[in-house]
């Protein structure tokens, strides 16, 4: 594969100072244990920025987060192309529950001829990762669309999308639209139920599921509440 792209509800969980939650596009190459990843999406982190908003976000790693890499323009890596939205900026509205919806199309895709790593948000080609950052990431073994929430250990995790659990129900609560994958024909190809799985660490606390619609095609809905045990 050589890419992915969907469309996810952009909401604002709330956190403490040592939490994390988001919501993302990655793709991953290598052993586990020293993968090549890239990672877009937006996520509500105030280790980083110092406020509870949720900003779009872009990160990298060559070795499965050991000693490389970095979120948005930390460190050198990302190469911005088009100054219209800069990594690590903030929402200026985010979404409601059973109200107002911001949608956010993401994309990464990997330029045939140089290699290097394009990242797209809202259909707007914004920068890359050069392909000499990465040692083995001439095609990638795995796409994902994923929610990931983080707390110290012993404390209650936050809340994650728009902290409830999947309904069922299309474009409701938090939700990937029109996922797709680059295949090894350079093509878009929609995600359909048989390309992957859905897979969920703690199923007490968070969903994740399918929902097919005539109109919408095939989306991913996720959720929980806050308040589960880590």
């Amino acid at each position: 594969m050589h890419g992915v792209s969907g469309t996810v509800s952009v909401y604002n969980p709330i956190v403490e100072k040592d939490q994390t939650s988001s919501a993302v596009i990655w793709v991953r190459s290598g052993p586990p244990d020293n993968s090549n990843i890239i990672t877009i999406g937006w996520h509500v982190l105030p280790q980083l920025y110092n406020d509870d908003l949720t900003h779009f976000f872009v990160f990298w790693t060559n070795d499965s987060f050991k000693k490389t890499g970095c979120y948005n323009l930390d460190c050198s890596g990302f190469v911005q192309a088009d100054n219209t939205i800069t990594p690590g900026q903030s929402f200026n509205k985010t979404s409601f529950l059973n109200g107002l919806v911001i949608n956010l199309p993401l994309s990464i895709f990997q330029d045939p001829t140089t290699k290097d790593w394009w990242v797209s948000v809202e259909k707007k080609e914004i920068g890359y990762f050069p392909a000499s950052l990465f040692s083995n990431m001439t095609y990638v073994d795995e796409v994902a669309w994923m929610a990931i929430t983080t707390t110290p250990l012993g404390t209650r995790s936050p809340s994650m999308g728009c902290g409830e659990f999947p309904m069922g129900i299309s474009n409701h609560g938090s939700y990937f639209k029109n996922p797709e994958f680059v295949n090894d024909f350079g093509q878009n190809q929609p995600l359909e139920k048989d390309d992957g799985h859905i897979y969920t660490s703690k199923f007490v606390c968070f969903g994740a599921e399918y929902i097919e619609d005539k109109d919408v095609g095939l989306s991913v809905e996720f959720g929980g509440p806050a308040g589960c045990n880590a």
